[in-house]
């Protein structure tokens, strides 16, 4: 549904990005909706936690070919944020998003149209795919912006290989 929900490219056609894969478009509601509605769903049947990924604009491709509307990214994807801590309100299910280390980090030059301060007030758990050496950096980071913006929200690395160099909850992806 391109009409609906997904990314246009600006002569109107379907945006592919440069791994040829199509976006839902945040700044419409009917993909808003249907985000909201799919984390709904997760947490119905029972999981402990819904983890966000790719969340933002495309960072590959022909960005600058996008039809990204009138309202700044930065809008459109807080507005998705809220919808989505609105319509997981009662559910005790944990919200969580990946970011990249650019992005945690403030190097993402608002490609992705993301930021820390745009997600920490609606998220639980930021993850990144990260080495041991990066990991501390990148916590130090959320954890400095979530306690300047009064967000409980923490840091978890995702590693390639299980280490005792970092404490704490991590995720390991084989």
């Amino acid at each position: 549904d391109v009409e609906g929900r997904g990314l246009k490219n600006t002569g109107g056609y379907i945006f592919y990005d440069g791994q040829n894969a199509q976006w839902l478009d945040p700044a419409k509601p009917k993909a808003r909706e249907y985000v909201c509605a799919l984390a709904k769903e997760i947490a119905i049947l029972g999981f402990d936690e819904v983890i966000l990924t790719d969340l933002s604009y495309p960072t590959l491709g022909k960005v600058d070919k996008i039809a990204y509307g009138d309202a700044p990214k930065e809008d459109n994807l807080t507005l998705l944020l809220q919808e989505l801590h609105r319509a997981m309100s009662d559910e005790t299910v944990v919200i969580s998003i990946e970011l990249s280390p650019e992005v945690i980090l403030g190097e993402d030059k608002g490609v992705s149209g993301l930021s820390l301060d745009l997600v920490l007030p609606y998220v639980d758990r930021i993850y990144a795919k990260t080495d041991p050496d990066q990991a501390a950096s990148l916590a130090a980071a959320v954890g400095h912006r979530a306690a300047a913006l009064n967000c409980k929200t923490v840091f978890v690395p995702e590693l390639t290989e299980h280490t005792d160099a970092i404490s704490g909850s991590r995720l390991v992806l084989n």
